[in-house]
């Protein structure tokens, strides 16, 4: 696989800056902060965001890999994957989306390609503009360990951590995403997320092949 374009889908605005639903927004940056991951020999990487004329999306350009966000409400991402996709003249299958998955623990995340939605209306929209499931998926969990019933108050070393990929995980019956997607987190659970983000940006640079 050779992702040209990672994606991370958010909601926009302060007031979901914070939540559970944003990890897409936080992987990009944490990705942009650490380019040395990626590219050991062009560590630093200043993150000038370029915004296209008339599309909802913003982009930072590397020689290796374009890094987006996309700019609409999550439920709506699907016409600006589909902007950002013609503009970078490239197809589904060069792209890596990154979203937040309830069904997956907080701790975890899972490679997927060619697989549906799973009631994650981001993805939803994005398979109904794109018209194909054909693209790949960093889907990072976001389920609350079974030990609390609030999910913002979990200290990151009582979370379960998974380090392989794709491992399939017994879950409960699904959970309303509603119930918690949109909460603050915890600077110590935003610790965990970026433990993830660094395992899976390592992962990814092993994954892509050389051009």
């Amino acid at each position: 696989m050779n992702f040209k374009l990672i994606i991370g889908l958010g909601n926009p605005g302060d007031k979901y800056t914070n939540t559970y639903h944003n990890v897409g927004f936080w992987a990009i940056d944490y990705f942009i902060a650490n380019y040395g991951i990626f590219d050991p020999q062009n560590p630093l990487l200043k993150a000038n965001w370029i915004k296209p004329s008339l599309k909802n999306f913003e982009f930072v350009k590397t020689d290796k890999i374009i890094f987006a966000k996309l700019l609409g409400f999550m439920n709506n991402s699907g016409k600006a994957a589909q902007e950002a996709i013609k503009y970078f003249r490239l197809k589904p299958k060069d792209i890596l989306i990154i979203h937040d998955d309830s069904d997956i623990y907080i701790g975890n995340y899972k490679f997927s390609f060619d697989r549906g939605a799973a009631g994650h209306h981001g993805i939803e929209n994005i398979v109904k503009m794109l018209k194909t499931e054909n693209f790949w998926r960093l889907r990072i969990g976001i389920r609350p360990p079974q030990t609390t019933t609030d999910p913002t108050q979990t200290n990151a070393d009582k979370i379960p951590r998974e380090s392989a990929i794709n491992r399939k995980i017994r879950v409960n019956p699904r959970l309303k995403a509603g119930e918690f997607v949109l909460k603050n987190i915890t600077a110590a659970r935003q610790k965990t997320f970026q433990m993830i983000f660094g395992d899976a940006a390592k992962k990814i640079k092993d994954l892509q092949i050389k051009r």
